[in-house]
């Protein structure tokens, strides 16, 4: 009876140090699992950033040329009595470049 006691406790000792080493183990899993979720939101975050500055740049180079454009408007306005062969031509070249150049960034950030 001596030895069946002390298997139990014996049994009872190493079921109390499972349950414990559990409790560790689970509690390190959900500490690795916050600090995933937490580097996944940081990343998260700095793409929405990254892609909020790309979006202001292209903006920003949408203003520009826009305002070259405007720009070669009215130079071709206050020039119209006196075009060169072809100016007009180039100016429409130039209008179709930018467009192209714009679609292409646009797409780029997939707006």
């Amino acid at each position: 009876q001596g030895d069946r006691r002390a298997a139990q406790a014996a049994a009872a000792a190493a079921t109390e140090r499972i349950e414990a080493l559990s409790r560790e183990h689970r509690d390190h899993l959900r500490a690795a699992l916050d600090t995933a979720e937490a580097a996944r939101d940081a990343q998260r975050t700095q793409a929405r950033s990254a892609e909020r500055e790309l979006r202001e740049r292209l903006q920003e180079v949408i203003d520009q040329r826009d305002s070259q454009l405007a720009d070669l408007r009215r130079q071709l306005e206050r020039s119209s009595n006196t075009l060169q062969p072809g100016a007009l031509d180039q100016l429409h070249a130039e209008q179709r470049r930018i467009a192209e150049r714009l679609e292409s960034g646009l797409s780029a950030v997939g707006t």
